[in-house]
């Protein structure tokens, strides 16, 4: 079985990408399971990719024990409103700027009611990269999932994962929030994830 370091803490995350990869024989492991801690890099680059590109290289040069590393970054892009029409790399700094700290429920109170503002829906599209580091070479491949950002709230809220508490995805013709779904209905969503992780990850 082939080991991999999935660069993250985030519980939520290390689970989504285990979903993505449960059809092979991959082990994916995290910053959690190392018994030493690796400091977190500043975020360089001009779009997702490159960001996950630069963690994925950081962590690869910083372990004990070197083991291939993927890392992950995203950004949101609001459709149809022109004045939020430009990726935002970081979705915590306008929550920051608002309320001084970022934390859930901060999170979903600016987002809600930024979703208010434009009549209680926003066309949002997730874009993912994410970047791949073994024996010090460094790939990278994006991925995207359009969603709806709704000014309802879930009753399932994901500590760490606000945003599926707020978006809304369409599966078989039928709108949800992604925090309700399944394994399998999140599996199918995420089919362009899964694709670009499987295509760093099973290269040959």
């Amino acid at each position: 079985m082939k080991k991999v370091l999935f660069a993250t803490t985030n519980k939520n995350k290390i689970v989504r990408l285990k979903n993505f990869l449960r059809d092979t024989d991959l082990e994916i492991i995290s910053l959690s399971d190392l018994n030493y801690k690796i400091d977190e890099p500043e975020e360089i680059g001009k779009n997702p990719i490159e960001i996950a590109q630069n963690k994925a290289s950081y962590y690869w040069e910083n372990l004990v024990d070197k083991v291939p590393v993927i890392a992950q970054d995203d950004t949101i892009e609001f459709l149809g409103v022109p004045e939020l029409k430009s990726p935002r790399l970081s979705i915590k700094s306008p929550v920051i700027k608002m309320y001084g700290e970022f934390n859930d429920a901060n999170a979903i109170l600016f987002y809600t009611n930024l979703a208010r503002k434009y009549g209680g829906r926003v066309s949002m599209r997730f874009n993912y990269g994410f970047g791949f580091c073994v024996d010090n070479k460094i790939t990278g491949e994006g991925a995207w999932l359009d969603c709806v950002l709704v000014e309802d709230v879930s009753k399932v809220i994901t500590p760490g994962y606000f945003l599926t508490a707020i978006i809304k995805v369409k599966l078989n013709e039928k709108e949800n929030f992604y925090s309700e779904m399944n394994n399998d209905d999140q599996f199918e969503i995420d089919s362009d994830l899964a694709r670009a992780v499987k295509k760093l990850l099973l290269r040959k």
